[in-house]
């Protein structure tokens, strides 16, 4: 390096690596994962600029390499190419490996998860209370963080190691995990549970089992691989598809088929579909035993005076329908006492009031004597 006349320095021989100083603070802690594979960071700032840095992945190792696929790019470059966006050189240097330089995985990337269950049972009984460990491996597990996913598991589960209670309806459940690292890439695992002894008779009205994410029936008509899953939005518990249909109708309950543990009756009354409002009041069973082996629900509850009565039936046995108000005067009902004979398993009835009905109605079924009744808010 030269001083010329206007007294400036020029360089008058280039030398293998420039003395090139970057600041010695540290990139911000995010700044690391920013780096993912294919991402472009820089270009170059002398010769051809459409020429970029890009970011590579290589055996758990970032490496900037040329986006003309000519080599990874040497360090002795740093002070002639510009970055992109919030990049900087400082992070470039941190996150980086270079032309000629080793990346040693163990220094920072050397993590694998193999989740599993404290005590090494993956068949759960019914709401069984579980611990899934995450069990990492590697030089590099005590700098990660982690965050689990799955029916049941409470938000924002961050440790290595999660407890809760498996859901209350039979079937198999997946739940996973990630571990982070600045500057690696995510380690994804995941570890699948079998749950059974669920009751799966009677009405069907325990909403408990009705959680965030819980795949509950199919569709019987076309696409049997569109399934319904619960969505909790608010303080609400909606029946969505699995497609890009959205919500799924209340009309569509007599074409799909519930998954074990799960009914059409309890998913009328405890879910919420397609155009329902999030906030409406919802009734509640009368309780007893003989309510529960009747199977009564009632969808929609509250309601404008138009619901279907769900309840069970044994074949050939004489049942009854009958409505009333809270004083047990017949309510003023399309059909105030209906006479049905069982066609053995579910069936749906069809109520229609009068516009002027309004309040509490009591719903009562009988069937070879037994006797159910619930309440319905018509609004």
């Amino acid at each position: 390096m030269v001083q010329n006349a206007n007294g400036n320095f020029i360089i008058t021989q280039a030398v293998p690596y420039p003395f090139y100083i970057v600041d010695d603070t540290q990139p911000p802690a995010d700044a690391c994962p920013s780096f993912t594979e294919g991402t472009d960071v820089a270009y170059r700032a002398i010769g051809d600029p459409n020429v970029k840095v890009r970011v590579q992945v290589r055996n758990g190792c970032k490496y900037a390499v040329w986006s003309d696929g000519s080599e990874d790019m040497p360090y002795n470059w740093m002070p002639y190419v510009n970055t992109i966006g919030n990049f900087t050189k400082e992070a470039m240097r941190q996150c980086l490996t270079f032309n000629g330089e080793s990346c040693t995985i163990g220094s920072g990337c050397n993590v694998a998860l193999a989740p599993g269950v404290s005590d090494n049972n993956l068949n759960r009984t019914c709401g069984q209370a579980v611990t899934l460990n995450a069990n990492c491996s590697g030089s590099d597990c005590g700098s990660v963080s982690y965050s689990w996913s799955g029916n049941g598991i409470p938000s924002n589960s961050n440790g290595s190691s999660v407890s809760f209670n498996v859901p209350g309806a039979n079937g198999s459940y997946t739940y996973a995990v990630t571990a982070t690292k600045a500057g690696c890439s995510p380690q994804p695992g995941n570890v699948s549970l079998n749950v059974s002894g669920c009751s799966t008779g009677g009405g069907g009205t325990d909403c408990s089992i009705y959680t965030n994410g819980a795949q509950v029936a199919y569709r019987a008509v076309g696409d049997p691989n569109v399934k319904v899953v619960v969505q909790v939005r608010g303080n609400c518990k909606y029946a969505a598809w699995t497609n890009s249909d959205g919500d799924m109708p209340r009309d569509w309950l007599p074409y799909i088929t519930a998954n074990p543990g799960f009914s059409t009756s309890s998913m009328g009354t405890c879910l919420k579909f397609a155009g329902d409002a999030c906030g409406a009041r919802v009734g509640v069973a009368e309780p007893g035993s003989e309510g529960y082996n009747l199977g009564i629900s009632i969808a929609p509850n509250p309601n404008n005076g138009r619901f279907t009565v769900h309840f069970q039936t044994k074949l050939g046995e004489l049942a009854s329908l009958r409505l009333s108000d809270l004083t047990g005067r017949a309510g003023r009902a399309v059909r105030a006492t209906q006479s049905i004979t069982g066609t053995g398993g579910e069936h749906a009835e069809a109520v229609v009031l009068p516009g002027s009905v309004r309040g509490v109605v009591i719903v009562e079924v009988v069937s070879g004597g037994r006797r159910a009744s619930q309440k319905v808010l018509i609004e």
